[in-house]
């Protein structure tokens, strides 16, 4: 299941609530390239059984403009060619490796199948921390900071109720 385009944080929680239990992907976008709308919110269908997300920005790929995200992009004219042509690309070395260069070494690709499989690509741009993954270190900091290098949604118990910064921020996307 893919949800998307969660604006505002209570009605991602209350769809996220009854999956707790299940292998999922959670992006919050801060917009870098393209619309803020759903159609740009993550994570994006490669296939009918494979989600992706992605942290980062990926330069010099076709299909960026006005309208498309980067990673929207990325999916359209690079990752779901590549599955088409080999389903199994992205669980090989070789596959990994060639999303990895083409991504480039800041960016994180993070693939799940409908069996609860994932795949990081450039799991070393990250971290974990008590069994869950993260792209960056922002929810490391108690703060929302507004700037480029941080982003993200506040506890309800740090503010007394959720609060996201504003920047671009657009959604909180689970599959």
């Amino acid at each position: 299941t893919i949800e998307k385009g969660f604006m505002t944080f209570r009605p991602f929680w209350e769809a996220l609530k009854p999956h707790m239990d299940k292998p999922m992907l959670i992006h919050f976008r801060w917009a870098t390239h393209g619309l803020v709308d759903k159609d740009n919110c993550h994570p994006f269908k490669v296939a009918p059984d494979l989600a992706m997300i992605h942290n980062g920005i990926i330069n010099g790929i076709e299909g960026v403009d006005a309208l498309t995200s980067d990673t929207n992009a990325f999916v359209k004219h690079y990752v779901g060619p590549m599955n088409r042509g080999n389903p199994l690309i992205i669980y090989s070395e070789y596959g990994k490796l060639v999303l990895e260069k083409l991504i480039g070494s800041g960016s994180k690709l993070v693939f799940l199948n409908k069996k609860g499989k994932a795949v990081i690509i450039n799991e070393v741009a990250g971290n974990w921390e008590s069994g869950v993954g993260y792209s960056n270190d922002s929810h490391l900091h108690p703060q929302v900071r507004y700037s480029t290098q941080y982003y993200g949604c506040a506890p309800a118990s740090a503010y007394g109720k959720p609060y996201c910064s504003k920047p671009k921020a657009t959604a909180n996307d689970i599959v």
